[in-house]
């Protein structure tokens, strides 16, 4: 059997240190040699996603397949290929349609064989099950700090410093905080907010007299963020 292998990383760091792709390349010779596989090409994604097929490397392989240009795709891990089932689905339908088996060295899978094809099934589906399931624990991780008005960005709340794990208000943000929302009731948008501080002479927290609508928007949306923590329903102030 003449086949492509195909290696990826999902961080630049792995990329430029090549230690996860060169393992991935041993495994995928290892197992060339013992079943007398010839690999006419290895293609690799270094630093991608594997959300989706939008990759250069995955894109020259299924190229491959459509043009018959190989028997079959040899990976170290399925995962390897996509984590998403209606990816995975899409590449063993082309795959059936010309003769060509997908080869999973870790899983021992080989769809030439109806056992290997109903394992690729599986094992997809517990992939996008992993991806969703960590997407949504940060997502939640996120929204808690958001609530508790913890450091967000590496930043704590605008209004606010933190101090030995809790926040302080910092008089000054606040006042201007109290100047934007009055600005807010009486109808000024964002943009206009931004220009008044500007001719007011205010300071951004990083020092800067240049005031950008996304942040004049975003203390105003965290208004009832901060009324909760101030009346202590979220975090207590520190002393």
């Amino acid at each position: 059997m003449k086949a492509i292998a195909y290696i990826r990383v999902s961080t630049a760091g792995q990329a430029e240190t090549g230690v996860s792709m060169s393992e991935q390349e041993m495994k995928i010779k290892q197992y060339s040699d013992l079943y007398g596989i010839d690999i006419i090409e290895i293609i690799s994604d270094g630093g991608e996603s594997a959300k989706d097929l939008n990759r250069p490397g995955i894109q020259r392989v299924l190229s491959m397949m459509k043009q018959r240009e190989t028997e079959g795709v040899i990976v170290a891990k399925l995962d390897r290929l996509t984590r998403s089932v209606r990816d995975l689905a899409d590449m063993m339908e082309l795959a059936n349609k010309k003769s060509i088996s997908l080869i999973s060295v870790n899983e021992k899978i080989d769809t030439g064989t109806a056992a290997g094809r109903m394992m690729v099934n599986i094992l997809g589906v517990i992939s996008q099950w992993e991806r969703e399931t960590i997407g949504e624990r940060t997502q939640a991780a996120l929204e808690y700090k958001k609530k508790t008005g913890s450091a967000y960005n590496g930043y704590p709340l605008y209004g606010y410093q933190k101090v030995d794990g809790k926040l302080v208000r910092d008089p000054k943000e606040q006042d201007i905080i109290a100047a934007i929302f009055e600005m807010s009731q009486a109808g000024y948008r964002v943009s206009r907010i931004c220009r008044e501080l500007e001719r007011r002479g205010v300071r951004t927290r990083h020092g800067s007299g240049r005031w950008h609508s996304k942040v004049v928007k975003k203390i105003v949306t965290d208004i009832p963020v901060r009324n909760k923590i101030d009346t202590g329903c979220v975090l207590n102030e520190a002393a």
